[in-house]
C-alpha cells in the first residue's frame, strides 16, 4: 500500500485547540513529507494570506464560542463533501501545502472531514500538525500514533547498530522534529549524509516546535507520552491573561448599550480617550455579532470602531452596510443567504463612488450551500465599480474542495473585465511528452478561478514550468494547483499568496483519476468565444538538439490570446463545424495582452522569470545551431490551424466531459449539483446564470 501521511491544521478557538482542517496524501513520507511541511509553513505565514486565514480564525471562534470540542465519533462518510467546507480557504492553504506542488503528485492530496480529525490518525505514515493560532509564529510537529518507517529496522542484519538505531527512534505520542522524523526512515549514523533530506530537516527545525500540552488540549483522548516529550507543558504555550479592571469596566459598558433598546452612543465619550478604545471596541463586537446585529445602533458601533480604518472587517457582523465609511478600501463580510440577495448585495457593495480595493466574502461554517456565491460573483465581477484587488469567495473555494462545479459548465459564460481569461488550450505536438493520444489536446477552465492579470501572470509562470518538468499536463490537476498558488510575483509579499483553485479544472480532473478507465482524456468543456472574452493558446514544441537523441529536444512555448471579433459557438459531436479564418479573430502575445488588461502594471518579475527558464533549459538540453526563445509567439495562420483543430475536436471532449458530470453528480449524492444549474432561485431571485 502506498504510504499516507495525514496533514492537520489547529487553532486555538475560543476556549479550545481544535482541528481546522484535515488532508492526507497517499503518497507522502519521509523527504517528501518534510518538504510538504516547509510548504505549509511558508503559505501560513505568508501575510497575503493572513487576513482571509484571521477572517475565518474570528468565524471559527464565534462558531464554536458556546459549543462544546466535537465527539470523537466517526464521521459520516456518506454525507461527506455534500456539504460546504466549513473553513475552506484555511482548507486551501493545507491543500497545496501538503500536495508539494513541483513534485507531479498534487492528485494525492484528499481533504477528509473534521470529525475525522477529531478522532486522530492510528495508521499509515504519521502526522504533520501546523498551529496557526500565532499567524507570525507558525508552529509544527511530526508525530504518530504507530511505529512508521522503513522495514530495516524490524531486522538486525547481523549488525548491532540496527538494534541501537530502533532503540533511538522518537518516542511515539510526542512532537518530533524534522530530524526526529527522518529517524523512523533512515540510520541516524547515515542522516547527516543524505541530502537533500538532511538540508530540508535543517530547514524545518529552524521553526518552532509544537509543545506536548497543546496536542494533548486539541486530542485528549491520547495516551500522550509527557515523560518522553522533548517539550514540557510550559515550553511555546499561548496563554491570555486577565483582562483589567478598565477592560472589565469597557466590557460591562458595551454590554448593558447592546441590550438597550435605545442606547446613548454618548457614554461612550469618555471611554474613547482610552488609547486603544478602538482595539478594545472592535474585539468587543466580533465577540458579540449576533447581539450587535439586532442592536438599534449597530451601525453606530461599527462607525465608531472602524473610524479611520482601511480594512473592514465585518465578516462576523450578518448584513450589515454602511456608505458612512467610503474612505475605507477593504472589505469582508459574511451574508446571510436566508435573508440576503446576491444581486442586491452586489448593488450595494458597488454603489460606492470609489470602488473597493479588496473584498473578502466569507460564509459561516454551518452554511447549507455555496451556491449563493457564485451569483454573486457574476454580479460584481461585471460591475463596472468591481474591486480592483483581491476577489475572495470562500463559496468559491469551497466548491473546489468539494469537488463540485460551482458556475455550471453547461451554460454560456461570459468572463468579465476584471478576470479577462475564459480558457486555456494547450497542445503537446511531441508524442514522447503524452502517455495517451487522448492528452494531445487539453482545454482547461479558468472563468470561475477569479483570476486577476497579477494572479493569472503568476499562475501561467508555475504552468511553464510544470510543462517543461513533466512529460505531459497530466489529468489538470496541476493546472489547478498551478494558478491557486502564487510563486513569483510583482513583491515579495505575494509569494506563497493563495487563491481559489479552479472548480471546474479540479473537479473534471480527480473525477478523471478516480475513474480513469472511463474518462480518460476529461478536460473541461471548451466555451463558446464570445466578443469580449480570452482565450489563451499554447502549441509545445521542441526542436531536436541532435540526430541521435530521440528526447533530449529543447522546447518552445508558442503562446497566443485569442479574441474573436463575432462569437464561435462549440458545436456539439457530429454537427458540422464553422472553421474560423483570420478575419474573424483578434490575436496578440503575451506582453500584449498583459498591455491590454492591465496597463500600466510592472511585469518585469514574469519576464525574468521566464528567463531563467530559458536559461535552464539550455543548461538541461544543450544550445541549438539556431536558437529559439523559450517563448514564442503564435502567428496568426498558426492560431487559425489550431484553433480549428480545437473546434473540431470539442464535441468529442464533450462526450467524455458528460461522462465525467455523471460522476460527478453519482457522487454528490443530493440535488445542488442539479440546482446549481437547473436554476433553483435564492430568494425567490433567478440565478445571475
Amino acid at each position: 500500500m502506498a504510504p499516507r501521511h495525514q496533514f492537520f491544521v489547529i487553532a486555538r478557538v475560543g476556549p479550545h485547540y481544535l482541528p481546522l482542517a484535515m488532508a492526507y496524501h497517499r503518497w507522502s513520507c519521509n523527504v517528501t513529507a518534510i518538504q510538504a511541511c516547509l510548504h505549509l509553513i511558508d503559505i501560513f505565514s505568508s501575510k497575503a494570506n493572513h487576513r482571509p486565514i484571521t477572517i475565518e480564525l474570528d468565524l471559527a471562534t464565534q462558531f464554536y464560542k458556546d459549543k462544546s470540542p466535537p465527539r470523537t465519533t466517526e464521521p459520516d462518510w456518506t454525507a461527506f463533501g455534500r456539504q460546504p467546507v466549513p473553513f475552506p480557504f484555511i482548507t486551501t492553504c493545507l491543500v497545496l501545502g501538503g500536495a508539494n506542488p513541483g513534485t507531479s503528485r498534487e492528485s494525492g492530496i484528499h481533504v477528509e472531514p473534521l470529525e475525522y480529525a477529531q478522532r486522530g490518525n492510528k495508521r499509515h505514515e504519521g502526522i504533520t500538525i501546523i498551529d496557526i493560532t500565532d499567524l507570525d509564529n507558525v508552529r509544527y510537529c511530526i508525530t504518530a500514533w504507530t511505529r512508521i518507517g522503513v522495514p530495516y529496522y524490524t531486522q538486525d542484519h547481523g549488525n548491532p547498530s540496527w538494534t541501537a538505531a530502533r532503540n533511538r527512534m522518537p518516542a511515539l505520542l510526542t512532537p518530533w522534529t524534522g530530524y526526529q522524523y527522518s529517524q523512523n526512515y533512515t540510520h541516524p549514523d547515515e542522516l547527516d549524509q543524505e541530502l537533500p533530506a538532511h538540508e530540508f530537516t535543517k530547514m524545518l527545525d529552524k521553526h518552532p516546535l509544537i509543545d506536548i500540552a497543546t496536542l494533548a488540549e486539541t486530542w485528549p483522548w491520547a495516551d500522550w507520552n509527557f515523560g518522553l516529550s522533548t517539550t514540557t507543558p510550559e515550553t511555546n504555550r499561548t496563554t491570555t491573561g486577565g483582562s483589567s479592571l478598565r477592560d472589565q469596566a469597557l466590557t460591562k459598558l458595551l454590554d448593558n448599550m447592546l441590550s438597550s433598546d435605545q442606547p446613548d452612543m454618548t457614554l461612550l465619550d469618555k471611554p474613547m480617550q482610552i488609547p486603544d478604545f478602538q482595539r478594545l471596541l472592535r474585539a468587543h463586537l466580533k465577540s458579540e455579532g449576533a447581539r450587535l446585529a439586532k442592536s438599534p445602533a449597530a451601525l453606530a458601533f461599527l462607525k465608531l470602531a472602524y473610524a479611520g480604518e482601511e480594512f473592514l472587517d465585518w465578516a462576523c457582523f450578518t448584513d450589515l452596510l454602511t456608505d458612512d465609511l467610503a474612505s475605507a478600501l477593504d472589505l469582508s463580510l459574511s451574508p446571510d443567504w436566508t435573508t440576503a440577495n446576491p444581486l442586491a448585495l452586489a448593488t450595494t457593495i458597488c454603489a460606492r463612488p470609489t470602488p473597493l480595493r479588496n473584498l473578502y466574502i466569507t460564509e459561516p461554517p454551518n452554511r447549507s450551500s455555496d451556491t449563493p456565491s457564485s451569483a454573486l460573483f457574476l454580479a460584481l465581477s461585471s460591475h463596472p465599480r468591481c474591486p480592483t484587488g483581491d476577489l475572495i469567495l470562500t463559496g468559491a473555494f469551497s466548491s473546489a474542495i468539494r469537488q463540485r462545479f460551482w458556475i455550471p459548465p453547461f451554460t454560456p459564460f461570459t468572463p468579465p473585465k476584471r478576470f479577462p481569461v475564459l480558457q486555456l488550450l494547450v497542445h503537446h505536438t511531441a508524442k514522447a511528452w503524452i502517455d495517451n493520444p487522448q492528452l494531445e489536446y487539453e482545454s482547461f477552465f479558468l472563468g470561475d478561478a477569479c483570476l486577476s492579470a497579477t494572479r493569472f501572470a503568476s499562475g501561467l509562470l508555475n504552468f511553464f514550468r510544470h510543462l517543461l518538468a513533466s512529460v505531459s499536463a497530466g489529468w489538470g490537476t496541476e493546472v489547478a494547483h498551478d494558478f491557486a498558488c502564487s510563486g513569483d510575483g510583482p513583491s515579495s509579499d505575494l509569494k506563497f499568496a493563495v487563491s481559489q483553485l479552479p472548480p471546474e479544472t479540479l473537479t473534471i480532473a480527480q473525477a478523471a483519476f478516480r475513474h480513469d478507465s472511463g474518462c480518460a482524456g476529461a478536460f473541461s468543456r471548451m466555451r463558446d468565444l464570445t466578443p469580449g472574452s480570452w482565450t489563451m493558446m499554447i502549441e509545445r514544441g521542441c526542436a531536436v538538439v541532435s540526430p541521435t537523441s530521440n528526447y533530449r529536444a529543447e522546447q518552445t512555448l508558442y503562446c497566443a490570446f485569442v479574441r474573436p471579433k463575432t462569437g464561435v459557438v462549440i458545436r456539439a459531436a457530429g454537427e458540422a463545424v464553422k472553421e474560423c479564418v483570420p478575419g474573424d479573430l483578434e490575436v496578440v502575445d503575451l506582453e500584449g495582452f498583459l498591455g491590454l488588461v492591465a496597463p500600466g502594471a510592472d511585469f518585469a518579475w514574469l519576464w525574468q522569470g521566464i528567463g531563467v527558464l530559458e536559461r535552464k533549459e539550455k543548461e538541461y538540453v544543450g544550445q541549438l545551431p539556431v536558437p529559439i526563445p523559450l517563448v514564442s509567439p503564435m502567428n496568426l495562420e498558426m492560431v487559425c490551424g489550431l484553433l480549428n483543430r480545437f473546434l473540431a475536436r470539442a464535441g468529442a471532449v464533450g462526450e467524455i466531459h458528460e461522462r465525467v458530470e455523471r460522476h460527478v453528480v453519482k457522487r454528490a449524492g443530493d440535488s445542488e449539483f442539479e440546482a446549481s444549474g437547473g436554476g433553483t432561485a435564492v430568494q425567490g431571485i433567478e440565478p445571475a446564470w
